[in-house]
């Protein structure tokens, strides 16, 4: 079954477990959903609360077995197969109503599960269009959802969330990698590490040679490129949307501490911004339209 901790205290309050889930484990998530209208701020926080939720998978098993279980447990309580167990999960009873209350396409949810069980598999993607597709997956999927929630109907949901799914998901892994590396979990996909002269090994020891500082730039310079493309697409957002992509104002000051870091070592544990400027950053965008 899917661990959620502390799911019999919140079985009566589901969707304030979730704003828990996502208050405590992606602070800029919730603070983007303070600007989202109140109704829709509990469908919101049911969707980054799954997010997270599979997200740790990965960490929490040590076979991909294990993983792949836990994550058909999640395929099946959307689906309506674990009716019993669901109802008493909060976040899944949360995220189960959200999808019934907005209508949401379950396909897209399989797409973010497949993409966490081929991570299980191949923690390092093979290629700069596999990583690509597999945030878009993780993350673009989860904006698309908001996107749905606040704005529009599935079928008119920009092609903008692909680039900003993307953007913020290859900041997040770069902003891991001093701590995934050494567990073989690398942000940078094989072939850009071949461009490079390194090896996967060479990643694991944890050396900070300036090839594997080269490659980091590149994924960094790949994400700036999403960025650029997001922004470029943003116009077709509707307005009411607009909270879903708030969290995208910070991935700029993160790639420049970023820059800094990773060109000294980037196998030292990174230094986010400090929580008042992520705040104050989140503010301003929204007051400039998101």
């Amino acid at each position: 079954m899917a661990c959620v901790s502390n799911s019999m205290t919140h079985a009566s309050d589901p969707y304030g477990f979730c704003e828990t889930v996502v208050r405590d484990g992606d602070r800029d998530a919730w603070l983007a959903s303070l600007f989202a209208p109140a109704s829709a701020r509990p469908s919101l926080h049911a969707l980054d609360a799954f997010r997270i939720e599979i997200g740790h998978v990965r960490g929490r098993v040590s076979q991909p077995l294990a993983g792949e279980i836990r994550l058909q447990w999640w395929r099946d309580a959307i689906l309506g197969k674990a009716r019993g167990e669901a109802s008493a999960n909060p976040l899944a009873a949360a995220l189960i109503d959200t999808i019934r209350r907005h209508d949401l396409p379950r396909d897209l949810f399989d797409v973010a599960i497949d993409a966490h069980r081929g991570e299980l598999h191949e923690p390092a993607p093979g290629s700069v269009a596999g990583l690509e597709a597999r945030l878009d997956a993780m993350t673009g999927t989860f904006i698309r959802l908001a996107s749905i929630v606040l704005a529009s109907p599935a079928g008119d949901v920009p092609a903008a969330a692909g680039h900003a799914g993307i953007a913020l998901g290859l900041c997040r892994t770069l902003q891991g990698f001093a701590e995934d590396a050494p567990r073989g979990w690398s942000a940078v996909p094989v072939e850009v590490l071949d461009r490079h002269g390194v090896g996967q090994g060479d990643v694991a020891a944890g050396v900070p040679t300036s090839a594997i500082k080269a490659a980091l730039a590149d994924m960094r310079a790949l994400a700036r490129r999403h960025l650029g493309e997001f922004s470029e697409a943003r116009r077709t957002i509707p307005k009411a949307a607009a909270p879903a992509y708030l969290r995208l104002a910070s991935i700029e000051p993160d790639l420049r501490r970023l820059d800094r870091q990773q060109d000294r070592d980037p196998f030292a544990p990174p230094h986010p911004l400090p929580q008042w400027r992520r705040q104050w950053i989140l503010w301003r965008a929204a007051g400039a339209g998101g």
